[in-house]
């Protein structure tokens, strides 16, 4: 394949990974389906940002802003899913079914079917279809770009970058600072993504040790992310209505700090056991620089 032809596959493949999930994350009952749309979501836009110095740019950006947009609305749904069924729930269950958790979960759940909610409007609205029109369009259509580097040296090229951003990130990051880890995180994502689109030019061992050393750190970085978004939730609520509640936030402020310094102590080996991995698409780096090195 040339990168044009790349990009349409996995592009293709990112709004499948959408389709596929769509009617259960508007049914809004398994979590699972709205993750997974979202993810095919972010895979679409990641995809663009690699692609980016062989795409229109006229086209591409405004379908970038597109996803942007349905971003938007996908996150706070997403954020709320978490929050409900990963945090609380088990606390509560812990907590013996508590007075106090069953109260707080109640107000967690309207807002979280508030923002689900908002996900339909948004798939139904006329813009949302215009959007998936315009996206299918582009990947079928995208004209072939002059002189286009070769699909192996330019996808070593952006996987470099990428690494090279996530090294700078990492050779300065103060862990105290919830946005730097929130950075490194989107970063290392990036990488991530990049690196499962193009794992097949490579050598599998060599991407398979690698993928694998970068899901750690990145499954850590999440963890930590979900920490953040819970107390920024946690604090989006109505003001303490009694005793049991201020007891029952307390409760969950003091488990979500335990679990972000589980997650602190971890960072630092899971970035090292990372960094000391094979770069395996160095070889097929050309020798001057190229289109591919272009920004995101």
């Amino acid at each position: 394949m040339d990168v044009q032809e790349a990009f349409a596959v996995i592009g293709r493949n990112c709004l499948m990974q959408m389709r596929a999930n769509q009617t259960g994350a508007l049914a809004a009952r398994d979590p699972e389906f709205l993750h997974q749309y979202r993810v095919g979501l972010r895979r679409l836009r990641s995809a663009f940002g690699l692609f980016r110095p062989v795409l229109p740019t006229l086209g591409a950006g405004a379908l970038v802003r597109e996803m942007r947009w349905l971003g938007t609305r996908l996150g706070p749904a997403r954020d709320w899913d978490v929050f409900c069924v990963e945090i609380l729930a088990p606390l509560s269950e812990r907590a013996g079914h508590d007075p106090g958790f069953a109260a707080l979960y109640r107000r967690c759940a309207r807002d979280r079917v508030s923002c689900a909610a908002k996900v339909r409007e948004a798939v139904a609205s006329p813009r949302y279809a215009k959007f998936i029109i315009q996206l299918e369009r582009f990947l079928s259509t995208t004209e072939r770009v002059a002189d286009a580097p070769q699909l192996k040296a330019f996808g070593a090229a952006r996987l470099q970058k990428r690494d090279n951003n996530l090294r700078k990130i990492a050779r300065t990051l103060d862990v105290s600072d919830p946005a730097q880890v929130h950075r490194m995180r989107v970063v290392a994502k990036k990488l991530r993504y990049a690196s499962e689109f193009l794992q097949s030019l490579f050598p599998q061992k060599a991407v398979r040790d690698y993928a694998r050393s970068l899901a750690r750190l990145q499954d850590a970085l999440g963890e930590l992310n979900d920490c953040a978004t819970g107390l920024r939730l946690l604090d989006s609520l109505p003001p303490h209505r009694s005793k049991a509640d201020a007891d029952v936030r307390g409760l969950v402020r003091k488990w979500l700090a335990a679990r972000k310094e589980r997650n602190l102590g971890v960072l630092a080996g899971h970035w090292d056991t990372l960094r000391r991995q094979k770069r395996y698409w160095k070889s097929a780096l050309p020798r001057v620089r190229a289109a591919a090195d272009a920004p995101e």
